[in-house]
């Protein structure tokens, strides 16, 4: 028995290379042991030229294929962008769909519908990282906020005990904002309204710059003043533990400048001081 096996692109039998005189053909190939040799046999040597030359007339003929194909590609080049574009937008649609469903999510209203607040107005608003948490097991609730901002006041400053949920309002806010810029739906009760807010001013964490030198409180400052001067009517302004990072009378100070500051631009803002003095402020 031959076992046939493609070598160089042709088709050859084993053979045991005492044996390989007992067929008589071309030589292809040897094992690493040199036991074996990789024969071709005589009889089958034409009608392996003829299935070569017909492989490489259609390798040709794909080429000139796929060379009209591009071509054609080429000049409808608009339409097959305009395509993947619609394409894009509703497999878009179709995730946010699925994904509302299972988070219990809707868009937010927006300025001018029926019944939209004048400003930004969260109703049972649930964190889509904790909602996920919940889907998994990893959490007992979700504890839904309620927030306004923007109708009768442009300033909001939330105070509470630490892990009282303070950072948690004022990251939802501002993920909800772009969720609603993105025309992605959020989790929360019927009845939200969010502004098409232009853009968003944050500084909320602790990230110490140790590349550019800066400490902790430098780095608050840099973001605070970057957001400062990005500040009005349309960027919605979200400052965390405003004021700490340094001495507390300093820090007050400070914070109450930021704060007098945000007023004057009429910048939609939401604080969470570190100062008590900074509640007073309010």
């Amino acid at each position: 028995d031959f076992r046939v096996i493609r070598r160089g692109g042709r088709s050859t039998v084993a053979v045991k290379a005492k044996s390989s005189g007992r067929v008589p053909g071309i030589v292809h190939d040897r094992s690493q042991s040199e036991q074996t040799v990789f024969v071709e046999p005589q009889e089958v040597v034409e009608a392996q030229n003829r299935l070569a030359e017909c492989e490489s007339d259609a390798r040709r003929e794909v080429a000139r294929l796929l060379l009209e194909l591009s071509h054609v590609v080429r000049e409808h080049a608009e339409s097959f962008h305009r395509a993947a574009d619609v394409l894009a937008r509703l497999e878009l649609a179709v995730i946010a769909a699925d994904w509302a469903i299972a988070f219990d999510a809707r868009p937010p209203m927006l300025h001018g519908e029926p019944g939209a607040s004048r400003g930004l107005l969260l109703r049972a608003a649930r964190h889509p990282l904790l909602v996920a948490q919940l889907e998994e097991g990893r959490l007992a609730e979700v504890v839904p906020v309620d927030l306004r901002l923007g109708d009768d006041f442009d300033l909001l400053i939330v105070t509470g005990p630490n892990t009282g949920g303070k950072t948690l309002a004022l990251k939802s806010a501002g993920l909800f904002a772009l969720l609603t810029r993105c025309g992605l739906p959020c989790p929360c009760a019927a009845g939200t309204t969010i502004p098409l807010y232009d853009g968003i001013a944050a500084d909320i964490g602790d990230e110490q710059e140790i590349a550019q030198s800066l400490s902790t409180f430098s780095s608050h400052l840099a973001r605070i003043r970057a957001g400062l001067e990005a500040a009005n009517e349309r960027v919605l302004c979200l400052f965390d533990e405003l004021g700490g990072g340094t001495d507390p009378d300093e820090g007050a100070a400070l914070g109450e400048a930021i704060l007098e500051e945000l007023l004057a631009k009429g910048a939609p803002a939401l604080v969470s001081p570190h100062m008590g003095r900074l509640k007073e402020f309010a």
